[in-house]
Order: structure tokens, then sequence, then C-alpha cells
């Protein structure tokens, strides 16, 4: 009754549907795959609730707007959208959403605001990964992207993204004010 569980899980179950669908599945496949899986998350925070835990649970991130998905061509960014929304879309109606034991986080209007507006979020970089290797748990301050002609150095905060896939300090920073 103490505990305070974050949950904020998603974002591969949707690449790897995707990825399985460039490789030769159907869409319909991804499709099924990626609202399952919303299903089972869903579920699954309603039983964190039912034990006695409170829950945040943030929505998972439009993953065409990751630096992964910007690198897509635009048919596959489209598809990787449709495929966030399938997600978020079965997630929202798996859980129960009645604001006492379980706090829902929708990430999306704040991220699609940074990517539209980066300098009104006091970003520089909103489409590629700082960090040099892409492995988070090596990437230090020393490790981030160099100047690249017009690209500016990678900071902690002022690039959107760590990761192809995951955020950077400060846009963690900035979800913890959501």
């Amino acid at each position: 009754s103490t505990d305070l569980v974050a949950v904020f899980a998603g974002v591969n179950d949707i690449v790897a549907a995707f990825e399985r669908f460039k490789a030769g599945a159907s869409y319909e496949a991804a499709v099924a795959e990626v609202e399952a899986a919303g299903e089972t998350l869903g579920a699954q925070v309603n039983r964190i609730a039912a034990a006695g835990g409170k829950v945040i649970l943030t929505d998972v991130p439009d993953v065409s707007l990751t630096a992964y998905g910007q690198g897509q061509s635009p048919d596959d960014q489209t598809r990787l959208h449709d495929l966030t929304v399938d997600f978020v879309q079965r997630l929202q109606v798996s859980f129960t959403n009645n604001g006492r034991l379980i706090g829902y986080v929708q990430l999306n209007p704040y991220l699609n605001a940074a990517v539209n507006n980066p300098s009104g979020y006091g970003l520089v970089n909103v489409t590629e990964a700082a960090c040099v290797p892409l492995d988070p748990l090596v990437c230090t301050s020393d490790t981030l992207k160099p100047k690249n002609g017009d690209v500016p150095a990678a900071t902690a905060s002022t690039w959107l993204w760590a990761t192809s896939l995951q955020f950077s300090p400060v846009a963690h920073d900035q979800l913890g004010d959501l």
C-alpha cells in the first residue's frame, strides 16, 4: 500500500512487431501483436493496482517520432505511428482509469510539441540519438556525438533522444514535470 510503481513500457513491443513486418510478416499480424501487447500491459497494471500498489502509467511515445522512427521511410513512419496508436488505444481500454489507484500520463502531446517546436523546449536536436555508442549503459558526457557540420554537439540538456528509442535526461526531466 505504500509502493508507487512507475510503468513506462511498450516501445520495444511496437518495434519488434514492425521489424517482423519489415522481414515479411503481414501488417495485420503486426497490428494484432501490438494490440495484444497493449492489452497485456493494461492487465498487468490492473494487477499491480489490485495488489495495492499505486501506479503511474505513461503511454508509449509515438515511435514514428523517435530517432529510430525518423530514420525510416515516410510510409514506414506512418506505419510506426499507426502501430503506436493501436497499442495506446488497446492499453487505454485495458486498464481501470479511475484516477484513484492508477495515474495516467499522456506523453504524446508533449512529444509532438517538442518535435514540432524544439527551441520552445530548449532542444536543438529532436531527430538523432546523442549517445555514441548507442548503449545507454556506457553513454556518458564524454561519449556524446561531437559537432558535425551544422549539427551542434550533443548534450544531455539539448537533445531529445539519448538513443534511437530512449529519451535523453532533459526529456526525462520534462516527462517528470508532466
